[in-house]
């Protein structure tokens, strides 16, 4: 289960580090800022500005910090100091963007070098694994190249909340900060950085610019692999499963430091999970006290399954050849919800429809304006007779199917949408492909699954196409 899905609901939690206090404090804030209210900047070109000084901060704190590390593991595994200067330069040849601006490479070669002759090997035991994780960190962070287009595997860091919050007070404390303008950053002074750091109207400081970005556009973003390099590529599809992983042991890491305990301030890997995992339990155990007591007096039968899409926020760019592709989650229950895109159990179908009556559906869309709200009406109700016949036919893949009247209705809206945005971004593309397939992803909560299982036919039974007693276990 994901630190960073958990860790908001234990903010009354007294042992927790100043860093995670911090990183649930973000998140409240976000919840409650209305996006309508981004902050407006004078120039034209200052927003993007300001994300680019973020996102180069973060990428020289964490490249530093990452060094810290790889530096204190590499004298508690034995490893000798050429071994290790000939990892950092493998490392920074092999990783780095060639397009960095506020460091170079030699600059971080020395880097390696310096913080080695200063580290302190770590107080507690260590698994000689743990070194592999942090040069796998390093390689992510490393390998951004500057472009507020696309954060590549920077962007797992950006959205999380802790690491944010802990890199507005990193920002805060230290004497020298990233400053960007157009293509080139530089390190500077923390004077000169807060005179040329650009406010939105409204803006005491950099601090609050930095916070509602965070709410308006960090949170949201997440890697991009198209029009990437091979080797980027690759490095995504090795390392975005194991994540959590990577986000947990910087966790550990940063908030060890922010604690200020012990010789070396850095808490371990296991006691990390051992504390939060206690304090979860405590909390779920009060939180669900208080829901029986409030609940008291209703009758409840069932929660029922709650269907929704995944929204994209390119969705023209989810329309590939002559496929449409939808995911949808099924949920029951505040916990599925909870844990958003994360810990779900996929299975797809596709529904076929006449290349002649997907081409003239598209076509129609294409000539009709959603103001023109009766014609655009009968189009989607035509569209949704359609997939209320195929999905009628896909019933029988299943135990129990998680639908009645909600996922015709679901596609239909998303599948409306996604062809005029198709429209919008390319035309002449649009109007020259033939549809034929819309590809459906279902993504499971627990819950739902296992209200499936005990609302389907008798107990045990295996589905065509899924068996949900195995998903459950297997969970």
């Amino acid at each position: 289960m994901i630190i960073s899905s958990l860790l908001p609901i234990l903010v009354n939690a007294a042992n927790l580090s100043e860093m995670v206090k911090d990183g649930v404090d973000l998140k409240r804030y976000c919840r409650h800022y209305k996006l309508e209210n981004e902050k407006k900047y004078s120039k034209w070109f200052e927003k993007e500005q300001v994300r680019k000084i973020i996102s180069s901060n973060l990428q020289y704190f964490l490249m530093k910090q990452t060094i810290e590390d790889i530096a204190e593991i590499s004298m508690k595994i034995g490893m000798s100091k050429t071994d290790y200067s000939r990892l950092g330069e493998a490392l920074v040849d092999q990783s780095c963007s060639p397009n960095l601006t506020m460091i170079r490479p030699k600059q971080i070669k020395h880097m390696f070098e310096k913080i080695y002759s200063q580290a302190k090997p770590y107080i507690h035991e260590i698994d000689a694994d743990r070194l592999g994780v942090s040069v796998n960190r390093f390689k992510q962070i490393c390998s951004w190249n500057g472009k507020t287009d696309n954060y590549r595997m920077l962007s797992w860091y950006l959205s999380d909340h802790f690491t944010y919050a802990w890199l507005i007070k990193k920002n805060q404390e230290s004497k020298k900060s990233v400053y960007c303008r157009d293509e080139l950053c530089e390190i500077i002074d923390k004077n000169k950085f807060e005179d040329k750091h650009p406010l939105a109207a409204g803006s005491q400081d950099w601090q609050e610019d930095w916070t509602s970005t965070y709410c308006t556009h960090f949170k949201f973003i997440t890697h991009d692999q198209r029009g990437q390099p091979e080797i980027i590529n690759k490095w995504i599809d090795r390392f975005f499963a194991n994540r959590t992983l990577y986000l947990t042991d910087l966790i550990s890491h940063l908030s060890g430091e922010s604690l200020k305990t012990g010789e070396n301030a850095l808490i371990s890997w296991d006691a990390l999970f051992t504390d939060y995992a206690e304090l979860i339990t405590l909390d779920w155990k009060n939180r669900s006290e208080k829901i029986l007591q409030k609940r008291t007096g209703y009758i409840e039968h069932e929660e029922p399954l709650i269907l929704f899409s995944v929204k994209d926020e390119k969705e023209s760019e989810r329309i590939i050849g002559n496929r449409l592709d939808i995911d949808v989650m099924v949920t029951a229950g505040e916990m599925d919800k909870s844990l958003g895109d994360e810990n779900k159990i996929t299975t797809e179908f596709s529904l076929k429809f006449p290349e002649q009556f997907f081409d003239w559906i598209k076509r129609s869309f294409d000539s009709t304006s959603p103001k023109d709200k009766i014609l655009y009406s009968n189009l989607k109700k035509k569209l949704l007779m359609y997939f209320v016949k195929t999905l009628e036919e896909k019933k029988e893949l299943f135990r129990k199917a998680p639908w009645e009247e909600q996922l015709p209705q679901l596609l239909t809206d998303v599948a409306s949408r996604k062809l005029l945005l198709g429209k919008l971004a390319n035309p002449s593309a649009a109007v020259s492909k033939k549809w034929s397939e819309v590809r459906v992803k279902l993504h499971y909560g627990v819950f739902a699954l296992k209200h499936l299982y005990e609302m389907g036919p008798e107990s045990g039974r295996q589905a065509k196409g899924i068996n949900f007693k195995e998903n459950i276990n297997n969970f």
